[in-house]
């Protein structure tokens, strides 16, 4: 199906796998359906038992998710929240790459948020978040990261403090009501800075 998905990523990988039969593939479409691989959904309570018995037998495979550019994170995060309570952890964002007057679909690889626990231990060290709000305004932590449309300084943030530790990984958390399209940006950016794994945040969002 056709789904206007970001495009033009500068660090998104060629991958077969998401037009193969065999792969997993959510979509969302902005006309309120939801699809699971070439089934179609319009309530969403029948999408979401339905991705339980899509996920279960492989939850470790990555699930391909794609969806319109200017959708509001929000509403995504709660369907991606059906993937995660399926077991799914592992999400392949589906980006378009132009091709001279047509795209071809690339990934972004992410991994889904654990789901909070009040017995969560407190971690010994602050993992490296990026928030980004719905104006595309960024920060590290309590540093200024700049906005979306000019990544250098999140990047620049981001390769410094990724030098500094062992640890690779990055979470972003974007607000609801935050652009599809520019949490993806954001995550590309975080690819090209050598996060690994990139932790998308999709509990406790911020409203702005």
């Amino acid at each position: 199906m056709n789904v206007d998905v970001p495009r033009d990523m500068d660090h998104a990988s060629d991958d077969p796998a998401i037009a193969a039969d065999t792969s997993r593939v959510i979509s969302i479409l902005p006309s309120a359906e939801w699809y699971i691989g070439k089934r179609g959904f319009s309530d969403k309570y029948a999408f979401r038992d339905n991705i339980a018995e899509y996920v279960k037998n492989d939850p470790g495979k990555t699930i391909f998710f794609q969806a319109s550019a200017n959708g509001a994170y929000g509403q995504l995060a709660e369907l991606l929240g059906s993937i995660r309570r399926a077991g799914g952890r592992n999400i392949g964002v589906v980006v378009g790459k132009d091709t001279g007057g047509s795209y071809t679909l690339q990934r972004l690889s992410v991994r889904l948020s654990p789901e909070p626990s009040p017995s969560d231990p407190v971690p010994a060290k602050k993992p490296l978040q990026v928030e980004i709000d719905p104006n595309g305004k960024m920060s590290l932590g309590r540093s200024d990261a700049g906005i979306i449309s000019q990544p250098d300084q999140v990047v620049n943030l981001l390769n410094l403090a990724l030098k500094l530790s062992e640890d690779k990984s990055v979470t972003i958390k974007p607000a609801r009501g935050t652009r599809y399209n520019d949490v993806v940006r954001l995550i590309d950016a975080a690819s090209g800075a050598g996060a690994d794994p990139i932790i998308l945040v999709i509990d406790d969002l911020n409203d702005k």
